[in-house]
């Protein structure tokens, strides 16, 4: 009795196992996405926000030129 549910059991899973692995010809689509941006403030941006991004970049620039010694800080 046991041997019998044991070769049943085991048919099972290599019959399992042999659909899992079977290779799928299906086509694959691609697909594209298109995103649109707009402006992060619509009213036109503050003297503080292009402030705060030119700082950002220069922090950014002094990050790298300690890091790889490169990079460069505007004067502005």
């Amino acid at each position: 009795m046991k041997n019998k549910s044991l070769k049943i059991i085991m048919g099972c899973f290599l019959a399992s196992l042999f659909f899992a692995c079977s290779a799928n010809d299906k086509k694959e689509q691609k697909e594209s996405c298109t995103t649109t941006t707009s402006a992060i403030n619509p009213n036109g941006d503050s003297e503080l926000a292009l402030l705060m991004r030119q700082l950002r970049l220069n922090t950014d620039s002094l990050k790298q030129l300690i890091a790889n010694k490169e990079g460069n800080i505007s004067d502005a």
